[in-house]
């Protein structure tokens, strides 16, 4: 079922995505480690967000590095604390000029801004607690 749904995504995508707008699919495919991008008329296979994360908070993370780009403001969002304390914790590998931290549900929204040095320090704390579980090999 995940698999015809993926699938229909990526149709109807290709013909009524706007010209400067596209959806990035992960885990949809019967090959689990399958990750599409489609925008206007193309549907194609992204290579480097191949991964075999079992957990979708880890896979967030990758999402979150390979949208970087130079001055670029990344916002994660996650009704779950542990997604925080990764955040927290990679900041320095996700490599943007701003990273911050969606969460709450319906109209209760709380944002947590990561500074470059408050990020360091806390690393250091949460980093033991926190490894990357769930991904069986390193990821491109």
């Amino acid at each position: 079922m995940c698999d015809f749904l993926t699938n229909e995504i990526c149709k109807i995508g290709k013909d009524k995505l706007a010209a400067n707008k596209m959806v990035i699919i992960a885990g949809g495919y019967k090959e689990g480690e399958r990750v599409v991008c489609v925008s206007r008329k193309v549907c194609e296979d992204l290579e480097d967000l191949s991964s075999d994360h079992e957990e979708a908070d880890t896979r967030l993370l990758l999402h979150a590095k390979y949208a970087t780009r130079p001055e670029t403001r990344i916002i994660v969002q996650s009704p779950v604390t542990n997604v925080l304390v990764l955040c927290t914790t990679h900041f320095s590998d996700i490599s943007c000029e701003e990273l911050w931290f969606r969460t709450g549900v319906r109209d209760h929204h709380r944002y947590y801004s990561y500074a470059k040095s408050w990020a360091r320090s806390c690393a250091r704390v949460f980093q033991p607690f926190m490894p990357l579980q769930g991904a069986t090999r390193q990821v491109r």
